[in-house]
């Protein structure tokens, strides 16, 4: 065999890279091959959705009401806290859009409106479906159909739990959106009444608008019962507060800010005049000191200053007269600086305890004079804010009955001319999209999952191996006819694709001419057998000594197409009961030689592994030109990667759209796993209109005149 071959492991990521290369267009010939199926399934959706829209959708009608925010409303009451403005920022809009989606304000709809007995919001009084029909009589038969009394709490959760489920429906037919650059607010409802929609949705702009009055008269009336509360107790703390600076005032008559200041000019007075008194104190003080400290008559007359002394201070040591005038003269001016010490003294002790007195009773007085003006300033504030409150509390009940909405409805909704749903046209187009997208999805899953082979390219790059023959489905009814259909039609299109099968076997390497050819498929039904018959009778065509031998022992296919010895054939030969020439048979009619397997119990792996198979090769290579051996499937039993290592060329039957390509690879791979080469494969039973209708045109040429009814084959 040659060496140039290529094995189908060294060749595969070259296939692979190749099968990438045409993906795409195989994908547009299939799309193209299914075009009208494609179509099809458009039209189908698309009556079906025709269908839907105008006979089973049920119409659904719009309404919308409108209404615009006042900008500038003006205040009622002067109390921000009680009663606001609306602002005009992207908060307050969102905020009133959600006021008129609430519950609240839908629950006072669904209650004027009635709307818990609309079967439209309240889906239990809807006829039940038929689901719904089957699933309640089968629970009917498992469960007791006796019902306990219901309780008055519970009947007034239900009714709660229908009268929410209703708001919820309306709120899912609701929708409200701000105009851009506008105050406006569009009240849109959805119904399957035109004139349900606009009565909604005038209700639902009517409640809105009422709701918005109603709060602030419930603000006013809050505010009037809070003033009225405030001004009340504001009256009480001021008379209060008035009566603690009376009594106050009564209790201290002599608290003024005039008396004090009289009372601290007082204490300056005296601290002054205390100052001088304890100056003069010191001073008689050191004067009586000096006296008494003197001690001759010349020292006391000096201290004294008197001149009476200063003239008997010269005469008094020597006269006792004279020392007794002074002495007498001296004691009375001691007496006097004591007598002026004394007194100073107690002026001093008199001016302390009256610095002392009044400073008492400034502070005394201080201290009231501070909680007086603490109490007056307490009942004034008091009085500003009950006239304050007052002044409130009248404006508020005056003007109690005047308000106004911050809202106004601008346009009622009008009853709409027709449905906004079902949109028919888009139903139809989107059907019809559907529909299409549904058979290219169909058609390019099927292409995916059909990795099956149409073209000897497509072969070839999935496999590396090269394409010896290909070879158009014969229509004949049964396969006795096969062999006489291929030599009484020797020049048609078969004939001819078995010849170039024949030839690219032969040619396949120049160095040696096969002898022995093994022909095998992937799995039964690929048309291996009449591959293996055609080839053999184009052989002896060329005057070839030529046998066809049945290596599928077990299933004995030979027999199917010639009247041959089933009991006599390979078997015998093997075990040594019969010879070669007893048991080949030769077929006069097309001229080659035939070699049954015959009847035999033992394991056909078994058999063709043992060295009599080889030896029987051996003998038969000197009796015949070419050997064809029929070989089981490579899939089913390992019988052909046996004798694959035993025969000159290796044939790989691949059958048109049915043989996979996992299947083939897989077979491929046992058959390299043995060490044996590959020599080509062989498409088969190619057909003309299949060709056709996977949009390969007439590439085949004249393959495609004949037809594929009526065919099979192992």
């Amino acid at each position: 065999m040659s060496m140039e071959h290529y094995s189908h492991a060294g060749s595969a990521s070259h296939s692979r890279d190749s099968e990438e290369a045409v993906i795409d267009l195989r994908f547009l010939r299939a799309l193209w091959r299914d075009k009208f199926i494609i179509l099809a399934f458009g039209l189908v959706v698309m009556l079906a959705g025709a269908y839907y829209a105008y006979n089973v959708a049920t119409p659904i009608y719009s309404a919308t009401a409108q209404v615009m925010r006042n900008n500038q409303t003006g205040q009622i009451v002067d109390l921000p806290s009680v009663v606001g403005e609306l602002s005009n920022d992207s908060n307050a809009i969102g905020s009133e859009i959600q006021v008129i989606q609430s519950r609240v304000l839908l629950g006072d709809v669904v209650d004027e409106l009635d709307l818990i007995e609309d079967p439209e919001f309240n889906g239990r009084l809807r006829t039940p479906s038929l689901k719904a029909r089957i699933r309640s009589t089968i629970s009917s038969w498992f469960f007791s159909n006796e019902q306990s009394d219901t309780s008055a709490s519970d009947r007034e959760a239900m009714d709660r739990a229908i009268r929410d489920s209703v708001i919820s429906s309306l709120r899912a037919h609701l929708n409200v959106r701000n105009l851009p650059t506008t105050s406006v607010f569009n009240i849109t409802v959805t119904s399957e009444s035109p004139q349900k929609a606009a009565l909604i949705a005038d209700t639902i702009a009517q409640q809105y608008v009422q709701d918005q009055i109603d709060v602030k008269r419930e603000s006013m009336k809050e505010a009037i019962v809070w003033l009225t509360d405030q001004v009340g107790q504001l009256q009480q703390d001021l008379e209060q507060s008035e009566v603690r600076v009376s009594e106050f005032q009564s209790a201290n008559p002599m608290i003024t800010p005039e008396v004090l200041a009289g009372l601290q000019r007082q204490l300056s007075s005296v601290r002054d005049r205390l100052e001088s008194t304890r100056s003069n104190a010191r001073e008689a003080a050191a004067r009586l000191a000096m006296l008494q400290n003197a001690e001759s008559f010349s020292e006391k007359a000096a201290v004294s200053g008197n001149t009476r002394l200063e003239q008997l201070a010269a005469t008094a040591p020597s006269n006792a007269a004279d020392a007794a005038e002074f002495d007498r003269t001296y004691s009375a001016i001691i007496s006097d600086a004591q007598a002026n010490q004394t007194r100073q003294s107690s002026n001093l002790t008199a001016l302390q305890n009256s610095e002392e007195r009044l400073s008492g009773q400034i502070e005394r007085q201080g201290q009231e004079l501070i909680q007086l003006q603490q109490l007056t300033r307490e009942a004034e504030a008091n009085r500003l804010l009950y006239q304050y409150f007052l002044g409130r509390l009248k404006e508020t009940s005056a003007q109690q009955g005047i308000q106004k909405p911050d809202s106004r409805i601008i346009a009622e909704a009008v009853v709409p001319g027709g449905p906004i749903e079902p949109r028919k046209p888009l139903i139809l187009v989107v059907s019809l999209a559907l529909g299409l997208a549904l058979g290219t999805g169909i058609t390019l899953l099927r292409e995916v999952r059909n990795r099956v082979f149409h073209t000897a390219p497509e072969l070839e790059q999935a496999t590396g191996e090269q394409v010896l023959g290909q070879i158009p489905l014969v229509s004949v009814n049964r396969r006795q006819k096969l062999l006489s259909y291929f030599h009484e039609h020797g020049t048609s299109a078969a004939a001819e694709s078995i010849r170039n099968l024949r030839t690219s076997i032969l040619l396949s390497d120049a160095d040696s001419d096969p002898q022995i050819i093994m022909v095998t498929s992937s799995l039964p039904g690929e048309g291996k057998t009449s591959i293996s018959l055609a080839l053999a009778l184009n052989m002896t065509g060329l005057g070839k000594r030529v046998l066809v031998m049945e290596g599928d022992i077990r299933r004995r296919a030979l027999g199917e197409y010639f009247d041959i010895d089933q009991e006599k054939g390979l078997m015998s030969v093997l075990n040594g009961t019969a010879t070669i020439d007893e048991v080949v048979q030769h077929n006069a009619e097309f001229g080659f030689d035939v070699l049954g397997s015959g009847k035999s119990t033992a394991n056909a792996a078994d058999i063709v592994s043992s060295p009599n198979f080889s030896a029987l090769l051996t003998e038969l290579r000197s009796r015949y030109d070419h050997i064809i051996i029929d070989t089981p499937p490579v899939l089913i039993v390992p019988d052909s990667r046996i004798v694959a290592k035993q025969v000159d060329r290796v044939v790989v039957v691949v059958k048109w759209n049915q043989t996979s390509r996992s299947q083939l690879s897989e077979a491929l791979n046992m058959i390299d796993s043995v060490h044996a080469e590959i020599d080509g494969l062989v498409l088969n039973q190619i057909s003309a209109s299949g060709m056709r209708r996977y949009g390969y045109g007439n590439s085949y040429g004249s393959y495609y005149a004949y037809s594929s009814s009526d065919y099979y084959d192992r």
